[in-house]
């Protein structure tokens, strides 16, 4: 949905929609994009990495933490787990 189906690799706003569309998925943290010429970008990507479960009072799962205290979907995982009271 950020881009069309031909990108141009001179196009600022067109490298711009592509690293803001990644950083609006919530397990990306980061982008780089970077142009290889004559026709590639190359992105370089930093990931979150979930640290803690949270679960609700009734032991039903809410989110995932990260390092920075960022939500994150559930998935489900062998973390530390927190249940809020």
């Amino acid at each position: 949905p950020w881009l069309s189906d031909e990108v141009g690799i001179l196009d600022e706003d067109t490298s711009r929609r592509m690293r803001d569309g990644l950083l609006s998925t919530p397990w990306v943290h980061d982008v780089r994009v970077e142009r290889v010429f004559p026709e590639q970008f190359r992105l370089h990507l930093t990931l979150r990495r979930p640290v803690l479960a949270v679960l609700n009072a009734d032991s039903e799962s809410l989110c995932l933490v990260d390092e920075f205290g960022v939500m994150l979907p559930w998935v489900d995982s062998d973390l530390p787990k927190l249940r809020l009271r």
